[in-house]
């Protein structure tokens, strides 16, 4: 109830129908948790009621999972990129780029043109936007002072 702003919500109500959306889905899910109920948000949108969700939960079977308190030592593989990289003996390790090449067909330069000049048109209204801002900006605190 804290979540959607209403006073009461019965265990039949679905959650969507009553404001609930996919960010306060997180929300729940994220506030659970806190509670040490674990419902993830594909299962808010799959059991959308106070109901279901309660099935759904006291029917998991739950690992106990220990966590890592403090700093992290040990070693660990590289990811296939990092291994490719230092195979490839770069003599500027500083620096590396990663590109792709993409095949197009033909350009039409009559279609590059136009988008290129609407990009301009674009480019000059903004222009002309930011002028007309600072323009009017300076005025205002002239006429303030």
């Amino acid at each position: 109830s804290q979540i959607l702003g209403i006073e009461k919500i019965g265990v039949r109500d679905d959650f969507f129908s009553i404001g609930g959306d996919s960010i306060l889905s997180i929300q729940l899910s994220s506030r659970l948790r806190s509670q040490n109920i674990y419902v993830n948000v594909r299962d808010i949108f799959e059991h959308r009621t106070i109901e279901k969700l309660i099935k759904l939960v006291s029917t998991r079977e739950y690992k106990n999972i220990e966590r890592e308190l403090g700093i992290l030592e040990g070693s660990f593989d590289l990811l296939p990129i990092q291994k490719h990289f230092f195979e490839k003996g770069y003599s500027k390790k500083n620096h590396f780029n990663q590109s792709v090449l993409i095949k197009i067909p033909e350009l039409s330069i009559d279609k590059l043109k136009k988008a290129i000049e609407k990009l301009v048109d674009h480019l000059l209204v903004y222009l002309f936007l930011i002028s007309l801002y600072q323009l009017l900006s300076a005025s205002l605190l002239y006429m303030s002072e």
